[in-house]
């Protein structure tokens, strides 16, 4: 079987609506996320739970041969999706949350980690957009996430004083170690 392109991957990913499960159309929790990723025997149980009216994303890995603690990251909007990949193929995976903010259109943030040699957990960092200009120009939400062959793909229809321009600005990020944490580094920038 022949691998897709890219350009079809993302179109595809495309073609599905990006809104989360647990949330209505105002952007309120009806109820919390949970799903279970497993990778060549690390487990993380994924779930959202409500804490003193802050939402609280959980990750509680096992498998892990020194530290399985879980992990908590109070979050501002709903998680819409997870996925596990291993983007530096190091035969340990990483774990990646979308999460949706309540903006209107909803941004979408990333809350990432890695297993570090299959030991514990240690937080992976992608750039805001609003760190790079050339990046943001154009950008007001309803972007989109997806693991890809190899990269983290992000992507957002630009606009032009507040008006959709019909195109896309479509970034692929490579997980690379940083000095404190492992990093997202872009890429690859394309528009269509």
């Amino acid at each position: 079987m022949q691998r897709a392109s890219l350009r079809l991957v993302f179109a595809a990913f495309l073609s599905a609506v990006f809104l989360p499960a647990n949330a209505d159309t105002n952007g309120s929790a009806e109820a919390p996320f949970q799903q279970r990723l497993e990778w060549d025997g690390i487990t993380f149980d994924i779930r959202t739970v409500s804490r003193d009216g802050k939402t609280v994303l959980q990750v509680q890995p096992s498998g892990l041969s020194i530290d399985n603690s879980i992990l908590e990251q109070t979050i501002e909007g709903n998680v819409s999706g997870a996925e596990i990949a291993d983007l530096n193929v190091d035969q340990s995976p990483e774990i990646y949350i979308y999460v949706l903010d309540h903006h209107q259109p909803p941004r979408m943030h990333l809350y990432a980690w890695s297993a570090n040699h299959r030991k514990s957990m240690s937080m992976i960092y992608l750039p805001e957009l609003s760190d790079d200009p050339a990046l943001a120009q154009g950008y007001v939400g309803g972007d989109e996430m997806s693991v890809l062959e190899g990269v983290l793909g992000r992507r957002f229809v630009i606009h032009d004083n507040g008006q959709p321009t019909g195109k896309y600005r479509q970034m692929q990020y490579k997980l690379k170690p940083g000095e404190a944490s492992w990093q997202l580094v872009l890429d690859r920038v394309t528009e269509f």
